[in-house]
């Protein structure tokens, strides 16, 4: 397998070595890969242009002949590249999705409404790839970083001097398993996986922030639950999702994401061998060695095998998904029909559509014990609960909405579903006497264990909860099965319906 690596990136690299009378257009993001990039194509006698979008790129751009323009600033983007007389363009680097009061639009912006709209909707390989489409139907031929710097590219096997133990490669198998489950609803690229469990998912935050958020609510949760988090087992898996973009979005670790590793105490890092970058390997593989943690390359044919269920746990078959998530195909009559509005607001048809895309990615968290609960707004997975508990979720999603949250309206749906039996459920965060969490039915009566038994998740729904979310401007919670009741029905629409949230549950 080396060896056909090696011969990969060789034909790879002979590929791009031509001499060119034009120069390699860069749209430079943030991070090293940019100047990585335009280091590799100098070295072999090439030339570069890169177009910084400010507040993004690095002002070390400046070293290379470059200009720089505004997001929203379309037309300046492309004058510049053409008047560089670049045809060939790679996207690199960074970027997060602008607050809108950061875009500065010119008449090219204007020119291409239709574009610019639909990259309101849908995950990050969806924006991404209709990135790729609209600068190819402007001439450009849109390259991937690796194909001018294929040495960024990983081997096969252990990069380092730290090896990976038999418990670490279970973790990988079982974070592997999830990650091609969780393809189809162009989430994250990361999970943070124990032997035991899956401890978070990364959502439109991004791997850092999924680091960050496991850090932080496994020091608020470690005293009243012990073991939950295990982050000194966990294994930082990142693979590219099945039918990704790799031209603009490959995976990428570096030096930064091993120093958040080892603040966080993880075990070690996995990517896929030939289908990701590692920045700055130098420097990366001596902080991993001296913090004792392992990065590791996972071949192809591992990445398949571990689908097979090397690690026992339910597939996806088991789970309510069977379709293309989202709004595709949506049959809203039948599904209304299943679920529906319990109090006085009623979910748009976007609405619906998310709600929709969250039953189906929620019942595959749940048959993989990955969390039982998912932000959905317009499309985009804002966040995925893990181990963390929903006002975790909830704080997640609400930093992660897209375009600086000040989109019109309230967007964003809370769906929840039961967590199995004998699965961990997280603790409410907060318990208040208007919604308090109770084995009780609304007449008073006990609910028998298994038979209208409150679901755990679902005792997590609170007042705090509730207004949280009305001060975020999500736009409700959605209950996809089980009983509604035990939480006291009445007392959470009514609160929903203070709070111009509408709440979604079963029929009858």
């Amino acid at each position: 397998m080396p060896d056909a690596i090696h011969s990969t990136n060789e034909a790879i690299a002979k590929a791009a070595k031509r001499s060119r009378s034009q120069p390699v257009g860069i749209l430079a993001g943030g991070g090293a890969l940019p100047l990585s990039v335009a280091r590799a194509i100098e070295a072999d006698g090439g030339a570069v242009h890169i177009v910084g979008i400010r507040g993004e790129a690095a002002h070390d751009i400046e070293d290379y002949s470059h200009s720089w323009c505004y997001w929203g600033g379309i037309g300046a983007m492309l004058r510049q590249l053409k008047n560089a007389r670049c045809r060939e363009l790679v996207i690199a680097g960074t970027v997060r999705r602008p607050d809108l009061k950061s875009i500065r639009p010119d008449f090219g912006l204007l020119q291409n409404i239709p574009t610019v709209w639909s990259l309101l909707r849908g995950g990050d390989d969806s924006v991404l790839s209709k990135v790729v489409r609209f600068f190819e139907a402007h001439g450009f031929q849109v390259r991937g970083a690796h194909e001018f710097a294929p040495h960024l590219l990983p081997p096969p096997g252990p990069l380092g001097a730290v090896h990976p133990a038999p418990a670490h490669l279970a973790a990988i198998d079982r974070g592997a398993q999830l990650l091609e489950a969780l393809g189809p609803f162009d989430l994250g690229q990361a999970v943070l996986a124990s032997p035991h469990r899956i401890i978070a998912v990364e959502g439109a935050g991004g791997t850092d922030a999924m680091i960050r958020s496991a850090m932080v609510a496994a020091a608020k949760h470690e005293d009243d639950e012990p073991g939950r988090f295990e982050l000194s087992q966990a294994v930082l898996v990142k693979l590219p999702k099945p039918g990704q973009e790799l031209r603009v979005d490959m995976p990428a670790i570096g030096p930064a994401t091993v120093a958040l590793a080892n603040s966080a105490g993880l075990a070690g890092i996995a990517i896929a061998a030939g289908r990701s970058l590692v920045l700055e390997r130098d420097e990366l593989l001596r902080q991993a060695d001296g913090a004792q943690i392992f990065v590791t390359g996972i071949a192809d044919s591992n990445i398949a095998s571990a689908r097979g269920g090397a690690v026992q746990t339910p597939t996806p078959a088991q789970s309510p998904y069977t379709g293309a998530p989202g709004r595709m195909g949506f049959d809203q009559g039948n599904f209304q029909c299943q679920l529906v509005a319990l109090g006085r607001k009623k979910p748009s048809a976007v609405q619906w559509g998310d709600v929709e895309l969250g039953r189906n990615l929620t019942g595959v968290l749940r048959s993989y014990a990955a969390g039982f609960g998912a932000v959905i707004a317009r499309d985009y997975v804002l966040g995925v609960q893990g181990a963390g508990s929903l006002k975790d979720l909830i704080e997640q999603a609400q930093r992660a909405k897209p375009w600086g949250g000040l989109l019109p309206g309230r967007s964003g749906v809370l769906v929840l579903r039961q967590t199995p039996p004998g699965s961990h459920a997280p603790r409410a965060a907060s318990q208040t006497p208007a919604l308090a969490s109770t084995d009780q039915s609304a007449n008073g009566q006990e609910l028998e264990e298994g038979r209208g038994a409150i679901a755990p998740c679902y005792k997590a729904i609170d007042q705090q909860l509730v207004e949280a979310m009305a001060r975020g401007r999500f736009a409700g919670i959605a209950f996809c099965d089980g009983e509604v009741n035990g939480i006291r029905c009445a007392d959470l629409i009514a609160a929903a319906d203070a709070a111009g949230l509408f709440v979604v549950g079963l029929k009858g």
